[in-house]
């Protein structure tokens, strides 16, 4: 049996905006409130320390923030890029992923245990600060961590998001349509 990784790198020279301040993501205690690069803004009734999962000496894992199914580890200082980390924060930086991984498919030695994970630096974080996103198979993420008191909240929120940007995108749909019949109906009555 054989295992191994694939590195892929993505660079976009038209994204040359800075990511955003992540200041408050620092304090453990404080309630998650950002503004990611799209100009989403997060904000939650929980702490950092409500999502965390794991925690090391110089790095944590923790639940997404938009309770999408994935593990999110960052260090615990803030650097933008992994050529500002000393070799123990890399090495605890992935390793810690793997343990992650292990309290998310325990005793698991069958098939890959994360779909991937991707490092984000630079101008493809959403918040200047290092972190590695180990993305899970939906199923399951949702069977590992449906019973912990964050996530309960991070879905409530994400559900919350999606039904509200579902009726968003049905009322621009109904606007769209209701704007072809009208140019249709000139088109009409111009012949």
């Amino acid at each position: 049996s054989c295992a191994g990784f694939s590195v892929f790198v993505f660079a976009d020279a038209a994204r040359k905006q800075e990511p955003a301040d992540a200041d408050a993501l620092l304090d453990l205690d404080a309630q998650i409130d950002y503004q990611d690069a799209s100009g989403k803004h997060v904000k939650l009734p929980i702490t950092s320390r409500d999502i965390t999962v794991l925690q090391g000496d110089l790095t944590r894992c923790a639940l997404d923030a938009q309770g999408r199914p994935m593990l999110v580890v960052v260090l615990e200082r803030f650097v933008q890029f992994q050529r500002d980390c000393t070799d123990a924060e890399l090495l605890e930086l992935w390793s810690l992923a793997s343990k992650a991984m292990d309290v998310t498919a325990p005793g698991r030695q069958e098939g890959d245990l994360f779909l991937n994970m991707r490092l984000n630096a630079g101008t493809f974080q959403n918040c200047r600060h290092l972190h590695l996103k180990v993305y899970v198979d939906s199923v399951l993420f949702e069977t590992t961590w449906a019973s912990h008191p964050g996530y309960q909240v991070l879905k409530k929120y994400r559900d919350e998001r999606r039904t509200q940007g579902g009726q968003r995108g049905q009322s621009r749909k109904a606007s769209n349509a209701d704007a072809a019949d009208a140019a249709d109906a000139g088109a009409v009555e111009k012949k």
